[in-house]
């Protein structure tokens, strides 16, 4: 039999695909549509859909030993609700989950048996599990998943929907002592997804499903460059995309080669099965190779995306406000003009907003997905305002719009009065639904002399006084060294991209500081007082921010969950970044 040549082959099966994928689509975006009608429905009931989930949550968990302890079954009110349940966080629950999913118990803080555990990346301390169940799950996917097809088809319309998705997402699961599945957020929405993961991701499942050391960057470019017709680039956050983008520009030419060729480089980390597999998959390609190599040979001064994927309309990732710089980075592959889809406010113990619109960090609250109460928070104190044990915080219908508060919540899956510790203003109402900007995690914030200064000033700061000094960075980090004299002083580690000559290092920390007080009222306060200090700059080796990203991933379910850290906290974080500073400009 004479096999066809590889542009007949393709021509051949198109269609087909493209009919199976337009239908899928159209299914899709139909239930998309649907929710964004229902959430906006909700808006005249907010408060009454928040409340009956409360008792709905309290009438399923009343059996449970968290239940009992606490009398749920003869709970009538929110009221009873605040005066009987404490306030609490993660240590609270972590010996119960432990006997839960290492114990394989059930029925001590949900009725439901987890289906999943979900892993935190562990700013603080070892990664969490937050159980999840099948119904938090549907909650989970309508809001990630089907009201996002929704909005964006509402906003962009055939010329997203026609094309594809390059998704360099990595899917990693583990299970428990017990035996239930454990992953990250990014990778239990992906798994959840079965065959139709083909139509969220342009790279195989062998990619997807990754292995330990695995060159992801490599693969997930070396499948999503042979298609010309991507229209969305999407990851779990918005550095993923920087970092993979400035992979292309520094690999271009090896994996215009591999396309037309059909190979896979031999340096490119890979086991032999999956290579094997893989290779057999793919063809040569000369004429996609061509067309590449033409744009790629123009230079990356001018936005090289959409050059190469005429139908790229959307960039979809988390980019809030600390994020912001590395989202200005992208738009020189990008472009100014293409939309981006902010994903939602979401957390491993329940997803708690979703965007209003593209192009917005405003977030409307959930009211069918977990039930919320807030504190309010005085941002120049740095502290939740003081209650009364047992008073009742605020609801939903209570928030002022431009006041900032600490969020609450008792989510489906036996997390009761959980504090977020995440900070967050009021900045509109869509009808009842309090629409909210994410600012920071409460303990996300640097002090040492009694200044507050959150993660989202510093990046400004940072990245203000690099511009300033014409120095290009791929990321940055920092924390306090309390044993310094005599008040301690701040470290920060900056990995410089390209070849330009470095700034001086202490002009630049001067800098930083000196932004930081015209900005901050209590960097201001503490210099007043005499406790004025300056930071140290250390220059950290390139690829630092990539090998943490593998070492993290490695250690834990896998790298595209994990986010750059800009405040250190855990010795071994710490020393791992101490390690990879320059020896010849160490400065501390």
């Amino acid at each position: 039999m004479i096999r066809p040549e590889h542009s007949e082959r393709k021509r051949m099966m198109e269609p087909i695909s493209q009919q199976i994928r337009k239908q899928v689509f159209k299914n899709l975006i139909a239930s998309g549509t649907n929710c964004l009608h229902n959430l906006r429905s909700m808006d005249r009931n907010a408060q009454d859909v928040n409340d009956n989930l409360l008792r709905d949550i309290l009438r399923k968990n009343s059996l449970t030993e968290y239940g009992k302890r606490y009398g749920f079954s003869q709970i009538r009110s929110y009221e009873e609700y605040a005066r009987t349940v404490p306030l609490t966080d993660y240590a609270d629950y972590e010996d119960d989950i432990r006997r839960m999913s290492d114990g394989g118990e059930k029925n001590i803080l949900m009725a439901a048996s987890p289906d999943y555990y979900i892993i935190t990346s562990g700013t603080k301390g070892a990664p969490k599990r937050i159980p999840s169940s099948r119904e938090q799950s549907k909650i989970i996917r309508t809001y990630t998943n089907l009201y996002r097809f929704g909005l964006i088809y509402e906003s962009l319309g055939d010329i997203w929907s026609d094309g594809a998705t390059l998704c360099p997402m990595e899917v990693r699961v583990h299970a428990s002592e017990g035996g239930t599945p454990m992953a990250y957020f990014s990778s239990r929405m992906l798994a959840d997804l079965g065959d139709l993961i083909h139509f969220a991701s342009l790279s195989p499942k062998e990619v997807i499903w990754s292995d330990p050391g695995q060159d992801n960057l490599y693969l997930h470019l070396r499948f999503g460059l042979a298609c010309e017709k991507v229209s969305e680039m999407n990851a779990a956050y918005v550095t993923v995309l920087l970092e993979l983008m400035r992979y292309l520009e520094a690999n271009w030419q090896e994996l215009v080669q591999d396309i037309r060729e059909g190979t896979i480089n031999e340096k490119v980390s890979l086991s032999f099965q999956k290579r094997e597999k893989l290779i057999a998959s793919i063809e040569p390609d000369p004429e996609r190779a061509d067309a590449l190599e033409k744009e790629f040979k123009k230079g990356f001064e001018d936005p090289i995306l959409p050059r190469i994927w005429k139908k790229l309309s959307l960039v979809s990732a988390a980019c809030g406000a600390s994020f912001a710089p590395y989202l200005k980075q992208l738009q020189r592959y990008t472009g100014n003009d293409l939309p981006v889809y902010y994903h939602g406010y979401t957390a491993s113990e329940a997803v708690l907003g979703i965007p209003v619109r593209l192009n917005s960090s405003w977030f409307m609250l959930l009211p069918d997905s977990c039930f919320y109460e807030f504190q309010e928070f005085d941002e120049k104190s740095g502290m939740g305002l003081e209650h009364e044990t047992g008073a009742p915080l605020l609801k939903m219908s209570q928030l002022e719009k431009g006041r900032t508060y600490l969020v609450i919540i008792t989510n489906r899956c036996g997390l009761y009065r959980y504090r977020m510790h995440d900070v967050v203003r009021v900045v509109d109402y869509h009808g009842e639904i309090p629409v909210i900007e994410f600012l920071y995690r409460e303990d996300a914030m640097l002090s040492i002399g009694g200044e507050h200064i959150t993660e989202d000033e510093l990046t400004e700061a940072v990245f203000k006084a690099a511009r300033e000094a014409q120095l290009q960075l791929t990321g940055f980090s920092v924390y306090t060294d309390s044993e310094a004299k005599p008040f301690g002083r701040y470290v920060i580690l900056i990995e410089p991209s390209g070849e330009a000559a470095l700034p001086d290092p202490d002009s630049l920390a001067r800098r930083i500081m000196s932004i930081l007080k015209e900005e901050n009222v209590t960097v201001q306060l503490t210099a007043r007082l005499g406790a004025e200090f300056v930071p140290v700059v250390c220059w950290l080796k390139q690829g630092t921010y990539e090998e943490y990203r593998m070492w993290q991933g490695n250690r834990n379910l896998g790298g595209n969950q994990v986010k750059p850290p800009q405040i250190l906290r855990r010795p071994e974080q710490i020393q791992f970044f101490l390690d990879k500073v320059q020896e010849d400009r160490r400065n501390l």
